[in-house]
């Protein structure tokens, strides 16, 4: 595993909710418009968390199926924020994961994901707070 010694800088730009966000070579525009979600239409830190996730998902997957020797010829992984309850007043939130796999039966999509939630720290620390769902499609 990848040591978490990694920082990342936030430098507040423009007008107010706006920042460049730098991690190692690679920059970010975090609150720009051409950025956006569903209830703002500006993207907000927490949806950093979902490309993390996203992203380290993609990559366990990857690894598992190699591992496991499971044929993987191609995937997609969306990962997105839902209300807990469909409730205006309700701020509970819980995360799916939806992964379209293209190669593995039901079961074995099924070993990839229990492989994906023993050894991605993101959805480990994010499942310590929030209940994470995941959708398979074959």
């Amino acid at each position: 595993m990848v040591p978490f010694a990694t920082s990342v800088t936030a430098h507040p730009v423009g007008e107010q909710n706006y920042a460049i966000v730098t991690y190692k070579d690679s920059q970010l525009v975090v609150g720009a418009p051409y950025l956006r979600d569903t209830g703002t239409k500006r993207s907000q830190p927490t949806d950093l968390l979902l490309a993390a996730l996203a992203t380290d998902c993609t990559f366990a997957c990857q690894r598992a199926a190699q591992q496991l020797n499971i044929p993987l010829n191609n995937m997609n992984t969306t990962v997105e924020w839902l209300n807990a309850v469909e409730e205006a007043s309700s701020n509970e939130r819980n995360i799916r994961v939806r992964m379209a796999l293209w190669g593995p039966n039901a079961q074995q999509a099924a070993e990839l994901v229990e492989a994906i939630k023993r050894s991605s720290k993101t959805y480990e620390m994010l499942a310590a707070g929030v209940a994470i769902i995941f959708e398979t499609t074959l």
